[in-house]
Formats: C-alpha cells, sequence, structure tokens
C-alpha cells in the first residue's frame, strides 16, 4: 500500500521540514511510503495529467489524494525560441514602472 498524492501547493509543506507537512504526516499514522507528485502553481490540466502519467504505477490497495486547483487556474508556455512567443513577450507581457 501506498500513497499518492497529485496537486497544487497546498499539498506541499511550503515553509516547513518535509516531517511537518501534512503528506507526510499522513503517510507516518498509516504507516505506508507516499509519493507526491504536487507543484506549486500547478493548473488542473498539469495535476491530472501527472496523475495520468502515473496511474499505471497505482494499485488498487493504494491511496490518492488529488488536490485540485481553483479552475481559473491556467499554466502557459513561453518558448524562448519561438518568434512569435518572443515577440508577444516583449511587446505585451513585460510592464515597466515609470
Amino acid at each position: 500500500m501506498k500513497l499518492w498524492i497529485f496537486g497544487q501547493s497546498m499539498c506541499l509543506p511550503h515553509g516547513l521540514n518535509e516531517e511537518q507537512g501534512w503528506p507526510w504526516l499522513l503517510s507516518r499514522q498509516l504507516n505506508i511510503d507516499y509519493k507526491n507528485f504536487a507543484q506549486p502553481g500547478a493548473d488542473n490540466f498539469f495535476i491530472y495529467h501527472t496523475f495520468l502519467e502515473n496511474c499505471s504505477l497505482i494499485t488498487q490497495d493504494d491511496l490518492v489524494i488529488i488536490g485540485w486547483s481553483h479552475p481559473n487556474r491556467k499554466s502557459f508556455v513561453l518558448d524562448d525560441k519561438n518568434l512569435f512567443h518572443k515577440s508577444r513577450w516583449k511587446k505585451e507581457l513585460i510592464k515597466k514602472l515609470k
């Protein structure tokens, strides 16, 4: 049996030692190993994709916790080798304060 965690930053021990975060504490309480695939700022597409990537490794006896993100949170990929991305990045994404 294993504990699998997928999600966003609320599934991570930010500002704490690993042993103070709820994933570690829960795994100790249940006396099982755990794998945490949570990432700060993750959107639901990333969370679901990460779950699907690992789904074949999860057994029927394992426990799975998915910490969904806000539905409006979106991830964006900026490809600095893509000329269109670079042109938009320079013109639209960087705002200079006066």
